[in-house]
This record gives C-alpha cells, structure tokens and sequence, in this order.
C-alpha cells in the first residue's frame, strides 16, 4: 500500500511539472509526427509575428498585406525578372539566341521602347517582301537592351552576306538589261538588212569572218538565259535572309 502511495505521489508531481510547462495550441502540423528538420521547419505552424502578414476571412480565403487573396498562381514581375536573369546567363553560357522576356513593365520606359522594337520586328515579319536592313537594325537595338556574347558579331557577317548578295544581283541585272539592249539592236539590223551600219553601231562586239548575224543572236540569247539563271540563283540566297 505504501509502495502504491509512492507512485501515485510521484505520478502527480510528474503531472503537475508537465502542466507547468508551455506548449503552443494544437495546429495541423504542431502534432506531426515526422521530425526531419527540413520539413518541421517548413510545415509548421505561424508563429505570431508571421500571422501579421496575412489573415483569414469569414469565408476562409487567406488574404495578403498586398491585397492578394487566394491560392496565387502567377509569378510577380520582380520573379519574372528573376526568371529571365537566370535563363539569359544561362544562354550566354551555351549558344547565341536572343531571348524576350515573358512580360514587358510598362512603367519602365525603357522596356516600353524594348515593347515597341518587338512590335516593328513582328509587324515586318508579316511582311512578304519586307526589308532585311530595317530588321537587321530592330535586332542591334535589341541587343542593345539585352546583350549576348557574340551575337553581334554573328549578326555584322550576315548582314554582309546579304549586302554581296543585292550588290550582286544589281550588277547581274545591269548585265541583262545591256546584254538585251544590245539584242534589240541586232535585232532591228536584222530586219533593216544594214549589216555595214550595224558593224558601225556595235564596234564593241567581236564579230569575226563567216559569223552572221543569227548566231551571233542566239550567242547573245544564250548568255542572257544564263545570266538570268545567276540571278534567279542570288535572289534565292538573298531570301534566305528573309
């Protein structure tokens, strides 16, 4: 009897010193019973000056300081900024591509002639025949704004490419229109049959012995085809750029 005395004086003090003890109000994760640090410190309850940031209604929608009520989905701009930040440094780091980012702030005016650069360039793609310069300008300014490592430099070869492909289509098209200039005058001395005025007209054709003048204009007829044919060939590749 005295031994049950004993433990049952000892098991109302142990009571006792527990109830003395503070514990915080029971909250759907303060029982848990996992207690890896890394999620506990995670999954828990609000201490009191956490709850400051936000509360809940009547109607059990959580609410923000900002005025932000519900389940946020949607990354804020200073995230998206972020976002962007990480995956340009990360570009730099592997190939040449320019990126945009997702949203423009238009309360900065500098992102709002970014905004108005991208509006050109997409307006000029749908362009059939727009003009590459105007493009390949709308890209420098771009890069001004968003910089990428040898970008301009790749952008300054293409734009010379193209430049020797128009000063050679040019030049082709300026053969063609003499080559066909000097058949017309075959041509009406054909018809005229004044092969000794004609000879006085084209001193810069090399008419040699026995030569008449038909095959000299099929000659003709053949390098206009064939420069015809260069030309079609350089406007293809120029296109490439478009």
């Amino acid at each position: 009897m005295t031994d049950l005395s004993t433990c049952l004086k000892n098991l109302n003090e142990t009571s006792d010193s527990i109830k003395s003890l503070y514990f915080r109000p029971p909250g759907i994760f303060t029982n848990s019973i996992i207690r890896k640090i890394d999620i506990i410190t995670l999954l828990r309850d609000a201490d009191s000056y956490e709850n400051s940031l936000y509360y809940i209604d009547k109607q059990g929608i959580p609410e923000r300081k900002d005025g932000t009520r519900g389940i946020v989905d949607k990354l804020n701009e200073e995230f998206e900024e972020v976002e962007f930040q990480q995956q340009q440094r990360q570009q730099q780091r592997s190939s040449s591509v320019i990126i945009v980012p997702k949203q423009l702030n238009e309360a900065i005016p500098e992102n709002k002639v970014v905004k108005n650069l991208l509006n050109t360039f997409n307006e000029e793609i749908q362009i059939q025949d727009y003009e590459v310069d105007k493009l390949i300008e709308t890209v420098f300014q771009l890069l001004d704004k968003y910089p990428i490592k040898g970008m301009n430099d790749e952008l300054i070869k293409y734009q010379e490419r193209y430049n020797q492909l128009i000063n050679q289509i040019i030049e082709n098209e300026g053969i063609i229109e003499n080559q066909r200039q000097q058949l017309s005058t075959l041509n009406i001395k054909l018809n005229s049959f004044n092969y000794q005025n004609y000879q006085n007209l084209t001193d810069d054709i090399d008419l040699t012995k026995g030569q008449n003048i038909k095959d000299l204009i099929a000659k003709e007829e053949q390098e206009i085809r064939q420069l015809e044919l260069e030309l079609d060939t350089k406007t293809k590749q120029s296109s490439l750029f478009q």
